[in-house]
């Protein structure tokens, strides 16, 4: 009787670890959960002003950031814009555009702040950043005080 009483003892575990592993077979202990999906990614873009044009005549919905100095931003601008200086993009950024999926486009006067401002966004996680360099080279027009 005692020899049954093991073998009993001995053939549940062996049951025991078959539903243990047959339960785990199916599961892979190293699988990450699914994730839901990211949003937009923050990626810096080069956009000619044609283009930006193109994409301002279709949405509504945009900002045009001047990162020109203020003095140079009251003398001509692109109308609509606001005026964050580079220096204080970083700063004021969260404040004056609050949206980090809005569509933003980024210009200054020959286009070098134009890129610092911009990736300066991307890295803040604003992701429809678009540099479209220089006012010099905006063929659309401007208004001035």
């Amino acid at each position: 009787m005692p020899n049954r009483i093991v073998s009993t003892i001995i053939m549940s575990s062996i049951m025991g670890l078959n539903v243990l592993s047959s339960s785990s077979s199916s599961t892979d202990i190293g699988a990450q959960p699914p994730q839901a999906e990211a949003g937009p990614k923050a990626v810096y873009r080069k956009t000619s002003p044609a283009d930006a044009y193109q994409m301002m005549s279709e949405s509504p919905d945009f900002t045009i950031v001047d990162v020109r100095d203020p003095e140079e931003f009251k003398e001509f601008r692109i109308d609509g814009a606001i005026n964050i200086p580079l220096g204080t993009i970083a700063d004021q950024a969260r404040t004056m555009l609050p949206d980090l999926d809005q569509l933003v486009f980024v210009h200054c006067l020959g286009g070098k702040r134009s890129e610092q401002a911009a990736k300066a966004l991307v890295g803040l996680g604003y992701t429809q950043v678009h540099d479209i360099g220089g006012i010099n080279d905006w063929p659309y027009g401007t208004v001035s005080n």
